[in-house]
């Protein structure tokens, strides 16, 4: 049963390095990751980068990133050079952090992944706007939704412009209506032990992991 999940590597293999870096990442591919996990954010000159959180650590000191320009953010990635950097088969994930930026990061998203036509890219968000007008302005990628706790009035609303659907896991009712979603591909996170998932391995499709190499270790 489990060897029909997906393994996605969550911000590359976040366990073993800094998350969202080059050595992340490369770590991740060197795995075997054939999907990872980044997320994304805008900083003050519009420069879409890799960063979780809303700032960024620089010699002890915390930066915030969407009013920090790309200059002031030392070595943090930048979306465009991992994608050029990367092999084409690695298919990127990206969840998008807005910050109330939903137009311009929409269309700074799009300007970027249209210059690699050959690659298949996931884009998803915590941000219903976001997903709502990212699929009303561009059509051709793999869009999804991420929940905290799963919102069915949410996902009714984004059911006809999402093909994925990611979620905690949760001892909730919310999430037994997650998993009676049909149609749909369904994730789970953030899970670094499978007996998470003992129950659920013919409910999802896939998991979000720091462990990569998650297979490896049970």
């Amino acid at each position: 049963m489990r060897n029909h999940l997906h393994i996605i590597a969550h911000r590359g293999a976040s366990a073993y390095c800094v998350d969202n870096s080059i050595e992340s990442i490369s770590k991740a591919v060197n795995m075997g990751s054939k999907i990872i996990e980044i997320d994304v954010r805008l900083t003050k000159d519009l420069k879409l980068v890799l960063a979780h959180d809303d700032f960024y650590v620089i010699d002890d000191i915390e930066k915030n990133i969407k009013n920090s320009l790309l200059s002031e953010l030392g070595n943090i990635v930048e979306l465009n050079d991992i994608l050029t950097n990367t092999h084409e088969y690695i298919i990127f994930y990206l969840d998008i952090k807005c910050d109330n930026d939903e137009i311009i990061i929409a269309e700074k998203i799009n300007n970027i992944l249209k210059n690699f036509p050959n690659r298949l890219f996931y884009i998803a968000s915590f941000s219903d706007t976001f997903v709502s007008l990212f699929k009303s302005i561009y059509t051709n990628y793999k869009l999804g939704i991420i929940f905290q706790i799963f919102n069915k009035n949410i996902y009714n609303i984004l059911k006809h412009k999402i093909k994925f659907v990611v979620s905690q896991i949760t001892q909730t009712k919310e999430f037994e209506r997650f998993l009676e979603i049909k149609n749909k591909t369904k994730y789970v996170y953030t899970i670094n032990n499978l007996s998470l998932i003992d129950n659920y391995y013919s409910y999802i499709d896939g998991i979000v992991t720091d462990y990569p190499d998650i297979m490896s270790l049970k």
